[in-house]
């Protein structure tokens, strides 16, 4: 046989395998309509994805929602005729869905299963809101508005380039409303395209049609948002008073002007208040721990919040020499091992924007405020450390938050020159400028010891509210494993395969230990194997500025989860949950959470589950 008819034959036996294991045929879950529902519902919904064929259930993270799939139907591949398409055909599942009177309000996920296994996941949304269902989707430039009474949640679907919808509110003078527009993650189209950055960039602007001397219909724009700007905030919001009475227009729309059916969303108008849940009431998944967050500012500190933290490495015995430094300073002093309530609490005392002595706070301690005015200026507190303290200093915005309040604090040295921000300042955009962010943590280890004072404002100093509240926590640092995170949320493994699992590790405020892994609900046949990852050379960095004392080291480290040829196939997923463990000095600590992955082993290969599909 010739060198020719090798390479052939090996090109052949390489065709037939690619397919077989590729990724791309893995269900794909891409969007439902309608995103949610209100309690005690029954409805239809309609999913899209691809390589849906044969679903048989859908799977919710918690109980209170049931889903039965009535229907599977494939769609059209919008570039037909086109030979250089080869993404797999889109489905539409046609579901029927339950909602329980009892159901808790929030996010449930939800996975569909199939013989090509577990999609990824996508959210249905459940709240106790009147529902209105769109009514009159526009097509033109001039669409007219649908009247909608509030309060009420929404549905409707953004569902072709350039349509924009509008809703008509009439309401009472002086009245404060509250406007939230929850679009589809997906955005991504059945043929392919795909909205900017990955998913719907969803708009909303407020109007009052009031009209001017040259255009009678003309609409004023009092107040806009959406969601392609880089901010904490996951939806557009718009938070309004209302000083005359009247009519009132909504508008949603698509930043990039895309559209399609799987374009969909739900916008919310309700009186001013906190926000309506949007996640799980209190915990990512319904049941287990709550996830650990390190670094937000909508990350609750809590009366036990250091016990927290000291849970998450491994506690030394404090009057040891190498446990003080190991900790930045004797913490039995500080009374953090105490007990739960281990810091005091310092409220603001206006007037407090002028000169004249502070109060004296003793280590650890938390101050809270509010800047409830423009230009508002809030001097705090004095507190005295000695060289080589090393502090940690948290903030949390309980109410408004990023983009609307933007908490700027400093720590001001005896001559009152600031020492210490919350101003992260690098070089971005190779090197052809700057960036400033406002982090909600910062470290610092004090040279010189001393009297040191803190103040708070509003970064632009133009905007202040009775909302705008702010509580700072000024502890000792506490070397520990911070946000604990596995990449992957499932696997679809064929005997004889393997999947890999990255889980990337926090390590706060200098942890030098190491962090145990362990994966727990591997199925008969399957098992879990540490492995190595190549770690290609990188640059050195221009300046990152004092990256550490705003960001923790990172680190990672992969799993690979091996079927043996013989593992039985699951018609069902099986969930691995992902445990880790501190160790420090070879003193083990306590088990963390980490996170979930569904696990499927298929039949055969995905060829052969693609041909078994019912």
């Amino acid at each position: 046989m010739t060198l020719v008819n090798w390479r052939i034959q090996i090109l052949a036996v390489m065709a037939l395998l690619i397919p077989a294991t590729s990724k791309g045929s893995e269900p794909q879950a891409l969007s439902i309509a309608p995103l949610g529902g209100q309690r005690g519902a029954r409805l239809e919904a309609i999913l899209r994805g691809r390589s849906l064929q044969g679903a048989y259930t859908v799977r919710f993270d918690r109980e209170g929602v049931t889903a039965t799939v009535e229907r599977v139907e494939e769609l059209a591949r919008a570039s037909d005729g086109d030979p250089s398409d080869k993404s797999p055909k889109a489905q539409k599942l046609t579901l029927g869905l339950r909602i329980d009177p009892s159901a808790g309000i929030g996010r449930y996920q939800f996975r569909v299963v199939s013989p090509q296994g577990v999609s990824g996941p996508l959210a249905f949304l459940v709240h106790d809101l009147p529902s209105v269902a769109e009514s009159n989707p526009s097509s033109g430039q001039a669409p007219s508005p649908q009247a909608v009474d509030f309060p009420c949640a929404i549905d409707g679907a953004i569902s072709r380039p350039g349509e924009r919808d509008l809703y008509a509110v009439r309401a009472a003078g002086g009245q404060k409303l509250r406007f939230e527009l929850i679009s589809n993650p997906s955005g991504t189209s059945m043929g392919g395209r795909a909205g900017y950055r990955g998913g719907f960039d969803s708009v909303l602007t407020l109007y009052r049609p009031r009209g001017s001397w040259f255009e009678e219909g003309r609409l004023h724009r009092l107040a806009y948002d959406d969601k392609s700007k880089a901010t904490p905030r996951p939806n557009p919001l718009i938070r309004s008073r209302l000083r005359q009475p009247g009519l009132y227009l909504l508008e949603v729309g698509s930043f990039y002007n895309l559209g399609g059916t799987e374009f969909s969303y739900q916008l919310r108008v309700i009186p001013n208040g906190p926000a309506t849940p949007d996640g799980p009431s209190a915990t990512a998944n319904g049941s287990g721990p709550e996830p650990w967050r390190e670094r937000s500012f909508a990350r609750p500190i809590r009366p036990d919040h250091i016990r927290r933290i000291l849970a998450r490495t491994v506690e030394k015995d404090s009057g040891a020499e190498a446990d003080s430094a190991h900790n930045g300073g004797p913490l039995q002093e500080e009374g953090i091992n105490s007990g739960p309530t281990a810091y005091s609490i310092i409220g603001e005392q206006e007037p407090n924007d002028g000169g004249g002595p502070l109060p004296e706070a003793t280590l650890p301690f938390l101050v809270e405020g509010a800047i409830d005015r423009p230009g508002d200026l809030d001097r705090l507190v004095s507190f005295r450390v000695q060289p080589g303290r090393k502090l940690s200093f948290e903030m949390e915005t309980p109410e408004a938050s990023l983009p609307d309040f933007n908490p700027r604090w400093a720590v001001l040295d005896e001559t009152g020159q600031v020492v210490l921000s919350n101003v992260y300042r690098r070089v971005v955009r190779q090197a052809l400028s700057y960036s400033k962010t406002i982090e909600p943590k910062t470290i610092h280890t004090f040279l010189r010891g001393g009297t040191y004072s803190l103040r708070v404002r509003d970064t632009t100093q133009r905007n202040g509210a009775s909302d705008f509240r702010y509580r700072l926590l000024v502890r000792p640092q506490i070397p520990h494993a911070g946000e604990l995170r596995v990449q992957e949320d499932r696997l679809n493994l064929v005997p004889g395969e393997a999947g890999k699992l990255t889980v990337t590790t926090g390590q706060e405020e200098g942890f030098t230990g190491q962090i145990l892994l362990q994966v727990e609900g591997l199925p008969p046949g399957v098992q879990a194997l540490p492995s190595t990852d190549y770690q290609p050379e990188t640059p050195p960095n221009l300046d990152q500025g004092p990256k550490e004392r705003y960001m923790p080291q990172q680190g990672s480290t992969s799993v690979m989860i091996v079927a043996a040829a013989d593992a039985p196939a699951t018609r069902m997923p099986h969930i691995l949950r992902i445990r880790a463990r501190p160790v420090v000095s070879g003193k083990i600590g306590p088990l963390l959470a980490v996170g979930k992955v569904h696990l499927m082993v298929l039949k055969g290969n995905r060829r052969q589950a693609s041909a078994n599909s019912p």
